[in-house]
């Protein structure tokens, strides 16, 4: 009992530090492209309006390790050298607050000198044309190359900076080799592969043309965090709403749940899921399951209807979900249960109804999830935390069809498959 309840702690705080993981591996990459830049609009000269609002970098290498105004009003690179001067409309030197300083340039040219040989810092002093054209000259010994701008807010996107194309590439050619589609002509499915073949979906998910209905692939990360009673409570924080039914029993020195859902699956989506899942007996002090392995998957198939009336028993039928071996069994189609709200109440996802055929693997099997059934007492709500009173009632296989009874099931005629109804 110590090591599932060990277990389900250590699985769920793995969980939190993969989701954070996620969020920064694929976030985070993606500040770059939000560039500093000047906060005016077009390309302006620098003043002291703008300048101010401006993280001064190199206009040459791109570093930020800038250092200046000097007493001329200029600015020196530390990294590779680059001295150049601010002018502001007037004609005067300013610097990088907007403050006049010693010295005049024409208005909106940026000379910008780099030190090529010689000693001491180099730069651009004396004369320069409002065309565009060169100035040249030297504060100390050396030669020094020069170079003119007519866009000094230029200096404010260094060339090391990435842009959003730049990053959806760099993200594309990162998982061109993992995120591999795959087309089963068998099934009518579409799915994503891993590199080493598993069924993971894209995101965990496939979608059926047969069906047309999106569904979890078999091997789905969720695969790997069992289920525990904390994950519904949690399921509403995503804009999750829906109806649960846990059917619990032993079979074959395993305890067994199989979980029914029905409801509202983030902003646009409505569909069910059936999950299977058991652990060693005895263990009483932890809601955590694992997910059932291959061996133990079972065939099952459902259809979802839902009301669309005020008449209590029309439902029409929303999708079907065809016969499948799993370990869970989904489908999720576009829409919404009720106007206006991401977390439908409990009314409203009432307005499910869910009819599955679960094939057991033998009689005992179903004997045992029969009693499981006659076990149930309600159906809980997540978002907001609800519950309903709520029982099933066995019915013949040859009067289930008619019967409109909110929760039936019915053993058929071979003794392992079992047909059971809720709303």
């Amino acid at each position: 009992m110590k090591e599932i309840s060990s277990k389900s702690s250590v699985i769920k705080a793995v969980s939190i530090i993969c989701t954070l993981v996620l969020i920064a591996s694929v976030l985070l990459p993606g500040c770059n492209f939000v560039k500093s830049k000047d906060k005016t609009d077009g390309d302006s000269d620098i003043n002291a309006d703008n300048m101010a609002q401006t993280e001064l970098v190199c206009p040459v290498c791109g570093s930020y390790e800038v250092s200046g105004p000097d007493e001329n009003g200029d600015y020196i690179c530390n990294s590779c050298m680059a001295q150049w001067s601010y002018t502001d409309n007037s004609g005067s030197t300013v610097d990088a607050l907007g403050n006049e300083v010693d010295g005049s340039a024409d208005a909106g040219i940026v000379d910008i000198g780099v030190s090529t040989g010689g000693s001491g810092s180099s730069g651009s002093s004396g004369s320069s044309n409002t065309s565009g054209g060169s100035s040249s000259g030297n504060k100390n010994s050396g030669t020094t190359t020069t170079a003119n701008t007519s866009n000094p807010t230029d200096i404010t996107k260094p060339s090391n900076q990435m842009d959003l194309i730049t990053y959806l590439k760099d993200v594309g050619e990162r998982y061109k080799n993992v995120i591999k589609f795959k087309y089963d002509p068998i099934k009518n499915e579409i799915t994503v592969v891993s590199p080493d073949g598993s069924d993971t979906g894209l995101f965990g998910f496939k979608y059926s043309f047969t069906d047309k209905v999106f569904f979890t692939a078999e091997d789905a990360w969720q695969r790997n965090f069992g289920y525990s009673e904390a994950y519904d409570k949690a399921s509403g924080l995503g804009a999750i709403a829906y109806d649960t039914i846990r059917v619990k029993f032993s079979y074959n020195n395993l305890d067994w749940m199989i979980q029914f859902w029905k409801g509202q699956y983030g902003f646009v989506f409505v569909g069910a899921e059936i999950g299977i899942y058991n652990r060693k007996p005895g263990v009483t002090d932890t809601s955590y399951y694992e997910c059932a392995d291959d061996e133990s998957k079972l065939w099952m198939s459902m259809n979802v209807y839902r009301r669309e009336s005020s008449e209590k028993n029309v439902y029409n039928l929303l999708f079907s979900r065809s016969k499948s071996r799993t370990w869970w069994l989904t489908g999720f189609t576009p829409g919404t249960l009720q106007a206006g709200s991401y977390t439908p109440d409990i009314e409203h996802t009432g307005y499910l109804k869910v009819d599955a055929k679960i094939h057991c693997t033998d009689a005992e099997m179903a004997q045992a999830f029969v009693e499981g059934l006659k076990k149930v007492t309600k159906v809980e709500h997540n978002a907001p935390a609800r519950t309903k009173a709520f029982t099933f009632t066995e019915v013949s296989a040859d009067k289930y069809d008619s019967s409109t009874l909110n929760g039936k099931y019915a053993v058929e005629s071979d003794g392992c498959t079992v047909r059971v109804c809720w709303r």
